[in-house]
């Protein structure tokens, strides 16, 4: 349970009645935390992306958001990392993203890699190619299936739902394992960035759940979005070689058309109190490089302190799992926000 300068708390449900194995979450906490009154330690919940289809809170290289906690607890804070309930696409739909991706991927073997390289092989390199696209076709598609039958095949609001009732769960229970309830942050990359702003936005999510607004507003101070998606009409938009692969992934699975505007961040903005810190990669999509800078216009018309900053040499990827490497960037840019944040509230105390 202990692992050199933090412990951490596995697979806690944070809901009454579970009805599917995401809704757990794990609590990272510095090695020896103080559990007096006074010197309990500021809180962070980071909720991961991966298009609302995929990702965890564990520790998978791929996409696990453990590596987030990890950081966090090293520098000092108590962090909460939930999964939540995924959505899915369907067969058909599956077999065309593997298809798509195969032949995307081979496209570029091809042009990078044999094409220059053909000179070397005896044989025709359209047979490598013909082979390596069945071999990756295969391959995604069991690779796919995998992920639709295990993320629980959730629709809008059933993400954001878990995602409040993470929010609930650690305004009750985080000081059992040394958190300060009246300094807890909000922070997500890409598909979690939408959600923890949204349900910041939003009121009715954390409602529902039982959580009176001002309650909210006494032990939520900040949020933090990292790569998020703020516009699904955006996203919706967004082509990769002419195909519309982000709908076909990630927003149709998880929205319909009609809920776009309701369930973006840019269209729910309004004065809260709580401060927002954004950040982006250089070499982030470009509908996202949009969603940032529209997020903080909006934000700011609506009234609300929100600062924004672009990570170097990051794209969308790297931004988030580069974290607690050598190659970090995104954690040094957090945690002085983080640090004028908790000392900020302290005062107002």
């Amino acid at each position: 349970m202990s692992e050199n300068s933090f412990r951490v708390h596995y697979h806690i449900p944070y809901v009454e009645e579970v009805l599917h194995h995401k809704q757990h979450l794990d609590v990272y906490s510095p090695a020896e935390p103080d559990h007096t009154s006074n010197q309990l330690r500021p809180v962070v919940v980071f909720v991961h992306g991966g298009g609302w289809r995929r990702g965890d809170k564990s520790n998978n290289p791929l996409w696990g958001a453990a590596r987030v906690g990890r950081a966090l607890a090293k520098a000092g804070y108590v962090a909460v990392i939930p999964s939540y309930r995924l959505s899915k696409v369907g067969i058909a739909p599956t077999l065309l993203l593997a298809l798509a991706y195969s032949l995307t991927l081979s496209l570029a073997v091809y042009t990078f890699l044999l094409l220059p390289l053909s000179f070397l092989f005896r044989f025709s390199t359209s047979n490598i190619v013909v082979l390596l696209l069945g071999s990756l076709f295969v391959g995604f598609s069991a690779w796919l299936y995998w992920l639709e039958e295990t993320g629980g095949g959730a629709r809008h609001p059933q993400h954001i739902e878990d995602v409040a009732a993470t929010i609930k769960w650690t305004i009750e229970h985080i000081q059992e394992y040394g958190g300060d309830k009246s300094s807890i942050f909000l922070a997500g990359h890409s598909a979690g960035a939408h959600l923890v702003s949204l349900v910041t936005l939003d009121r009715r999510f954390i409602r529902e759940q039982g959580v009176h607004e001002s309650k909210f507003d006494e032990c939520v101070k900040g949020v933090i979005g990292i790569s998020g998606v703020y516009n699904l009409q955006r996203l919706h938009n967004f082509k990769i070689i002419g195909l519309p692969l982000a709908r076909w992934s990630f927003v149709s699975p998880a929205f319909t058309p009609e809920q776009y505007e309701a369930a973006s961040p840019t269209s729910r903005a309004t004065v809260v109190p709580q401060r927002f810190l954004l950040l982006i990669g250089e070499r982030d999509h470009a509908p996202l490089k949009d969603d940032f800078a529209e997020m903080i216009t909006t934000l700011s018309s609506a009234g609300v302190i929100v600062e924004g900053r672009e990570i170097p040499q990051k794209n969308h990827r790297k931004i988030m799992f580069d974290i607690d490497t050598s190659s970090d960037k995104t954690t040094p840019a957090i945690l002085p926000w983080l640090e004028k944040m908790v000392l900020a509230s302290s005062s107002a105390k």
